[in-house]
């Protein structure tokens, strides 16, 4: 579980929300099918076959950040 708050997640939440980083994360996790991805735009595959990425602790900062009624 995420500790939000104490005042060092405090900090580090109020920062995270101001940079935008909702939309930056899930911007990369989405990658190609990003609807901010231009048309010609390049981007790299994540994983593959044999190798997953662990972006559960993405996952967990992005709930934190949506589910915090104090950044809303």
């Amino acid at each position: 579980m995420l500790d939000t708050e104490s005042k060092g997640a405090r900090i580090g939440l109020e920062f995270f929300y101001k940079v935008k980083y909702v939309e930056r994360a899930s911007d990369f996790l989405l990658g190609r099918k990003s609807p901010l991805c231009g048309s010609n735009e390049r981007r790299p595959e994540l994983g593959g076959t044999y190798a997953h990425p662990d972006f559960s602790s993405v996952i967990k900062l992005i709930t934190a950040l949506i589910t915090d009624e104090e950044l809303l």
